[in-house]
């Protein structure tokens, strides 16, 4: 482990554990508002998001160095931001120990995926612009938050926006929803909208695991939605992004290990543990370094990740005392690059077109049949319609 330990130190360069950092930001930085806003609307207990951040993160970094070391690519691993956009609308019909079960389910059908090596087939099968679709239209509600909560907040909502129009335009280094919230928290810290005093008032919260009550209809409703966004939205745009820099990713590996890994964070509430999609970005940019040592960048953001789930408590300790709406806004921001990029997958390509349609209304409906939520039937009916008159798409 020492001998281990020094080769990473001496191989490491300032760029390589910049472009770390960074995509550790990415990694556990935008999730976690996520999650954080999914936990107050269901008002879900300190225990159980502590859990979720908690199981997440210390798969991710064990996940992520298991696998960049394996491959010497620079692939690291984090919880969806996708899923966790299903998970917040699947809350209100399924009890979150109902949808625990859910996520064990959809790790073994990742697992089996990836050991039969179906992920091609699967992909063939069920259109990624039908799922994107799917996605857009549950995330939606997320990005009108924005435009509804200014009104009403207009001072931090407008410097949120504001600060965050002006990171995306002078740099790329820092993300520009980490950028907001820190002036954000800077304005209402000053003006005592934060109560700080309860972070040494409150009472530690320790992991805990979760126990399933098994039902069969989350296996339609939660675990075959969920592994079809984690494998659209997070392993196909990683091997993506691993190809476009001329790397040769093995994707039912990847498949494989995030299905192990998702079936592991079920036990602590975790809806999923996956290799990374948009973080690959940072790690794998020629910018970080020769080719053949970008893997210690994603080794470096494994730690980092690592680091940043033993400290679950802290985190969440300081993001439950902070404003409810003013979360919302920058999960909002967060979300905006994201809902733009599904939106773009599911249209941009002009096949399919009546089907993805199909898929984001029916997922902004969030219509409820037979007790199984929307983004299941949407991707059910999405099919159905390019079927029955888009099937020269199919082709």
């Amino acid at each position: 482990m020492l001998r281990l330990i020094t080769m990473i130190v001496r191989k490491s360069t300032l760029p390589i554990i910049s472009s770390g950092i960074l995509a550790t930001i990415m990694t556990c930085v935008t999730p976690t508002l996520v999650v954080l806003e999914v936990a107050q609307r269901h008002n879900l207990s300190a225990e159980i998001i502590v859990s979720w951040i908690f199981g997440a993160y210390v798969l991710a970094g064990c996940l992520g160095f298991l696998i960049a070391w394996q491959t010497k690519q620079p692939l690291n691993a984090t919880m969806s931001v996708p899923a966790i956009v299903f998970i917040g609308s699947v809350l209100y019909v399924t009890p979150i120990s109902t949808a625990t079960f859910g996520y064990a389910v959809s790790g073994l059908l990742i697992v089996l995926i990836g050991v039969f090596k179906l992920y091609d087939k699967i992909i063939q099968f069920i259109k990624p612009q039908i799922v994107m679709a799917m996605f857009a239209g549950a995330m939606i509600h997320y990005a009108v938050n924005i435009v509804v909560i200014t009104t009403s907040h207009l001072l931090y909502g407008g410097i949120a926006i504001v600060t965050y129009l002006l990171t995306m335009r002078t740099t790329k280094l820092i993300p520009p929803v980490l950028m907001s919230m820190i002036i954000v928290t800077i304005f209402i810290g000053l003006y005592g909208s934060i109560p700080f005093q309860m972070l040494n008032e409150s009472e530690w919260v320790s992991p805990a695991l979760s126990f399933w009550e098994p039902s069969w209809k989350v296996v339609f409703s939660v675990s075959f939605p969920l592994m079809l966004i984690v494998l659209s939205a997070e392993v196909t745009i990683g091997a993506s992004i691993l190809k476009s820099e001329n790397y040769h990713p093995n994707v039912n590996k990847m498949t494989l290990y995030t299905g192990v890994a998702t079936m592991l964070g079920s036990f602590f509430g975790t809806h999923s543990v996956t290799t990374s999609g948009v973080p690959v970005g940072a790690l794998s940019d020629p910018m970080t370094g020769p080719k053949k040592r970008r893997y210690i960048a994603a080794i470096w953001a494994s730690f980092f990740t690592f680091l940043f789930g033993v400290f679950a408590y802290y985190v969440y300790s300081f993001l439950s005392i902070y404003p409810h709406e003013i979360l919302q806004i920058l999960v909002g921001l967060v979300l905006v690059p994201i809902l733009i990029k599904a939106l773009s997958n599911a249209f941009a390509s002009g096949k399919f077109q009546y089907g993805a349609f199909t898929s984001l209304i029916i997922a902004m409906a969030n219509i409820t049949i037979f007790d199984i939520g929307a983004p299941f039937w949407a991707v059910v009916f999405g099919m159905g319609v390019s079927y029955f008159v888009e099937g020269e798409d199919f082709k």
